[in-house]
């Protein structure tokens, strides 16, 4: 016999196409001359929809409303602002001193502000960084339906409206409505469809060039849910493997191709992943434990129900958000029935979905998806996954029910509608059962009208699309209205006047680097919100050995919080962290005897420190010594300055209380400064609830104090019967100055506490001996360093020791500090693992410190190796196809 013919199935391009494409041409269709419109709508719709509601609700420049809340407002912004000041400066995003009294930014970066998107913050005015930060999230949600519907199209061989469709449900599904507002969350869930689409054609065709690529981006985008990603891969790769079964021999060679090139997409993205590891090896997280009972958090049935819409999606706390549009849902029971698809199939979706459900519901498997971690607020913060599957899999039983439906897929539809009415009912608001049953029936009877053939495939794909749009528009609005806004024009507080302050303190010093803080703070990262070099910081990168230090020393600080954040504090305090300038929103400073005030604009005032010490002194080797141990930070205070002086007394002496006049509190004293109290009645029928303390100043000068209790909302200081300053609701301890007094005044503290309230709190009042920490910033600034340059990265300068001794620095310890003392590298020691602290020799000495954070530049090494090897495979690839296109081009030659 002879040889016949292959025939290829090869895509017809029309010949005209062929000639030189417009710009339209490209936009508008591909190589093959399919039209991109659904693609192109994939994107516009969510994209349109999520604007029309942030018009809606005011978001500029629609009018005075932001879409900063919570953490978005405290911490996503910040950074961001951060970041696109430094990208437009070219300063290096390795180190901030704007932040933590200075941190490695790439490992916050890696968490908060990786998006590739925030690469084209560059080409913006820095004024208009809220407004670029939304544009970015709308572009992010709109990528997240464009995504999708490649995937759709790529898997499933479709391209219609449909697969618009049902890519608004996942752009606009609850996960996504209900978290918006955790931005930096958003890109790896918009590029979950391309790593399951490299995933799939990797398993059935070998390719892998889209999987690599998008499983790079989604890692160095967010690690975090990027871990969800990973896991929810070796799901697919094995869904994919046993649908599409090859054999023992072809799936093991499948399994090394994806363990090969998962190596290679890690590996590209190691200049981010690596040194945000090594940072989180400092980080409060690793302290966690894992569950010893297995406990569940909900009924089954009321998790179950929250796939159902119409209600508010989690915003903080609350149930998972499942819902992604009722037609996804609904379309379970025709996968379930339809025969065309397989066994195996089914099988697999189903176990899949009860995994994820049965994740969110259970604290082993919850601790462990979260990368061994319980979170704080944001619950199932992988439940997006379920959102997937359900619409994939919803797209893939409406894919067969098109193209051959029967009456049992319509009964099927009609049976998951009754499901859900009974599994929501009890759960569910009335409100919101009732509306989704009414979407489930308006599905229902289209798929009925179809099936009666009244109206044509193309009729039904535009009827589920407009019914998915206006579902989903609906949802649209009820997350922007749970997530909430706030006002443009007042974030941040003072900002002008602030800013003028800041310039201030620059045109004044003399001193080459120096620290500035807030008296209170407006955010909790005051310093990268107004873009000062400060000691506030709140990121889930916080370095644990940090926190603690500075809780020990009375700044407000919570490990298990991730933050530190300074309010106005004491001299010492001041001095050991750099702190040379104030600036007080409302003028008071609290201590006049060390801050003098040196200008302001309106009631913003900028103080100056007195008592100032440089970045880096000489200290007594004693400093190495501290323990930090008592629950005074008044006490550890003393304790650090007798340690790096040398000398013996306390700065710092205790006043006892005088008397006390507390209101609607029974009150006990349980230990020195500490107490218990109770709530009771007021004799006189009033609302009023109140601790108060009464004090006798010994001796002039300011008063500074440790004032906390449960529950208090707010405290003051008198004098007399005239208030010296009101205070706001602390949540941590501090120690803070009160204010300047004259010996005997009797000085009252209050601290307002809520009606019906029962707790525990402390109070420590004490006064400064001011010649002896005079003497005590004479001798340290005697050895401290004089800076002569400095970057992002970089301080230089020289000091000189008077004795051998330990130059103590007020720069957080990670292990990325290099110093080299007259040109030597020397060894860097950390003051409990949060200092950087150098062993000095006498004399005077030049220095030089950099910085790169843990785990860059092999991370770099790595990143570029992996890169390399990426492009020789395609290299190598594309080679090996056109040189098999054209001994098989030869072949049909000669068989012809």
């Amino acid at each position: 016999m002879g040889n016949k013919k292959k025939h290829v199935n090869k895509k017809s391009v029309p010949a005209d196409f062929k000639k030189k494409r417009s710009f339209a041409d490209i936009l508008m269709y591909n190589k093959y001359h399919e039209t991109r419109i659904y693609l192109i709508l994939s994107f516009l719709i969510p994209f349109i929809i999520i604007w029309i509601m942030f018009a809606q609700f005011k978001v500029h420049p629609f009018g005075d409303q932001q879409i900063l809340v919570t953490d978005l407002w405290h911490q996503y912004f910040p950074f961001f602002q951060e970041e696109h000041e430094k990208l437009q400066n070219l300063s290096s995003l390795l180190y901030s001193w704007n932040t933590g009294l200075g941190t490695n930014f790439l490992s916050v970066m890696s968490y908060y502000a990786a998006s590739p998107l925030n690469i084209l913050a560059v080409f913006f005015p820095l004024e208009y960084s809220r407004d670029v930060m939304t544009l970015f999230l709308t572009i992010k949600i709109g990528c997240a339906g464009l995504f999708f519907a490649i995937f759709l199209k790529t898997i499933f061989k479709r391209n219609d409206i449909s697969i618009t469709a049902f890519s608004v449900c996942y752009a606009l599904c609850s996960y996504i409505m209900g978290y918006y507002w955790n931005l930096i969350w958003i890109d790896t869930v918009a590029l979950l469809p391309l790593v399951v689409m490299g995933t799939i054609l990797l398993v059935k065709e070998g390719k892998y060039k889209v999987y690599v690529i998008s499983l790079t981006l989604s890692l160095v985008a967010n690690f975090y849910i990027g871990l969800f990603t990973c896991i929810f891969t070796v799901m697919v790769f094995a869904a994919a493997a046993i649908i599409n079964w090859r054999g023992i021999k072809g799936t093991l060679i499948r399994l090394g191709q994806m363990i090969g090139v998962t190596a290679i997409g890690i590996g590209m993205g190691a200049f981010m992943l690596l040194p945000a590891y090594m940072a989180l090896q400092l980080t409060n997280s690793v302290d966690n434990q894992f569950p010893t009972v297995i406990e569940f958090y909900e009924s089954w049935l009321k998790m179950i129900s929250n796939v159902i819409g119409f209600h508010e999606p989690t915003a903080k706390e609350g149930l998972p958000n499942f819902y992604c549009g009722m037609f996804g849902v609904i379309l379970i029971g025709v996968f379930l029935r339809n025969n065309k698809i397989k066994i195996r199939e089914k099988i697999i979706t189903v176990l899949y979905i009860a995994f994820i459900i049965v994740s969110c519901n259970m604290n082993v498997l919850n601790y462990m998806w979260h990368g061994f971690h319980f979170t704080n607020m944001l619950p199932y913060r992988f439940s997006f996954l379920l959102s997937f599957i359900l619409v994939a899999a919803g797209y893939r039983a409406f894919t067969v029910m098109r193209d051959d439906i029967k009456m049992f897929d319509v009964i099927a539809l009609s049976a998951m509608t009754v499901i859900i009415a009974l599994v929501s009912f009890r759960d569910q608001s009335e409100s919101a059962v009732i509306a989704s049953i009414v979407v489930c029936l308006i599905y229902v009877a289209i798929m009925f009208v179809y099936e009666r053939k009244l109206i044509n495939k193309n009729m039904l794909n535009y009827l589920v699309f407009g019914v998915c749009v206006i579902e989903m528009g609906v949802n649209a609005y009820k997350g922007v209205e749970t997530v909430s806004v706030t006002g443009y024009s007042i974030y941040p507080k003072n900002y002008d006047s602030v800013e003028a302050m800041i310039d201030a303190a620059e045109e004044d010093d003399k001193d080459g680097f120096y620290r500035l803080e807030l008296t209170s703070n407006y955010s909790i990262n005051d310093p990268a919100l107004y873009g000062y070099r400060g000691v506030s910081q709140f990121s889930s990168t916080a370095n644990v050995s940090v926190t603690r230090f500075l809780e020990s020393l009375g700044i407000q600080a919570s490990a298990a919080g991730n933050r530190y954040y300074y309010t106005q504090s004491t001299p010492i305090n001041n001095m050991f962290l750099n702190i040379e300038y104030l600036i007080s929103h409302d003028g008071f400073s609290g201590d006049e005897t060390y801050l003098d005030r040196i200008d302001d604009d309106g009631s913003v005032v900028l103080y100056k420190n007195n008592a100032y010490l440089p970045i880096a002194f000489t200290a007594e080797s004693s400093i190495m010594d501290y323990q930090g141990e008592s629950k005074i930070a008044f006490e550890n205070q003393n304790e650090l300055f007798r340690l790096a002086t040398g000398l013996e007394e306390d700065v710092f002496t205790p006043i006892d209380v005088k008397d006390v006049g507390h209101k609607g509190l029974n009150v006990i004293k349980t230990s020195n400064g500490q107490y218990s109290y109770q709530y009771s009645q007021p004799d006189d029928g009033s609302s009023d609830c109140y601790l108060k303390y009464n004090f006798t100043v010994e001796h002039d000068g300011p008063v500074y104090a440790s004032f906390f209790f449960d529950n208090a909302t707010g405290y003051t200081v008198k004098n007399g019967d005239s208030v010296v300053h009101n205070y706001g609701q602390y949540k941590y301890k501090n120690t803070f100055a009160a204010g300047n007094f004259k010996a005997g005044d009797v000085i009252s503290f209050y601290a307002n506490i809520e009606k019906d309230k029962s707790g525990t709190g402390s109070i420590y009042v004490y006064q400064a001996d001011e010649e002896l920490l005079r003497q005590g910033v004479e001798k340290l600034s005697a050895g401290g360093i004089d800076v002569t340059s400095y970057d992002d990265t970089r301080i230089e300068g020289s000091f000189t020791a008077e004795n051998d001794g330990v130059l103590y620095t007020s720069i957080p310890y990670d292990g990325g500090w290099k110093v080299y003392i007259d040109g030597k590298e020397t060894e860097v020691t950390g003051l409990k693992d949060a200092m950087v602290c150098i062993p000095v020799t006498a004399g005077t000495h030049d220095i030089k410190l950099k910085y790169c954070p843990p785990g860059f530049a092999a991370g770099t090494v790595i990143s570029i190796s992996s890169v390399a090897v990426f492009a020789a495979l395609w290299v190598i690839q594309k080679k090996y196809m056109k040189k098999k296109k054209t001994l098989s081009d030869g072949a049909e030659e000669n068989n012809a």
